[in-house]
């Protein structure tokens, strides 16, 4: 890690994975697939006072990952967006609080995802279906049919 300017850069990590499989089949049929799956990602992190703020590139879930090689990383560019996630944690630090009001909110595919993930997937996990959780927590709020 570097300090530069009340920023640690932090190096990134990237990340190669092989997974093999194999599928053989009652007919004949023998296949190995080998595939490769690339990572990587920046984060910057931007200390004044007692606060942190954190900037990533491309996104905040440890990078971007992808059955590539790496070509994933060379597309990615984390060297070009580096200074500017550095510029943007710093900046985190003076932007203006977000303003409490009603009004629509558009979610990109990512977030809506989570959020879907969060609020309805895990109410309906196997254990609260089956009840083992709902006397910890309440029980789900999904109608359950059959």
């Amino acid at each position: 890690m570097r300090r530069v300017k009340g920023v640690t850069l932090t190096e990134t990590d990237l990340q190669f994975r092989k997974i093999d499989s194999w599928f053989a089949s009652s007919i004949g049929s023998r296949i190995h697939q080998r595939k490769v799956i690339s990572g990587c990602g920046i984060v910057a992190t931007s200390y004044q006072g007692d606060e942190i703020q954190k900037r990533s590139y491309p996104n905040s879930f440890g990078g971007q990952h992808a059955l590539r090689g790496y070509e994933l990383v060379e597309e990615t560019d984390l060297v070009k967006h580096a200074p500017r996630i550095a510029e943007e944690a710093v900046a985190l630090h003076s932007a203006a609080q977000c303003p409490r009001k009603n009004g629509t909110l558009i979610l990109g595919g990512s977030q809506l995802g989570l959020q879907i993930h969060e609020s309805v997937g895990h109410p309906i996990e196997l254990d609260r279906v089956l009840g083992q959780e709902g006397i910890l927590r309440g029980r789900a709020f999904l109608p359950w049919t059959s």
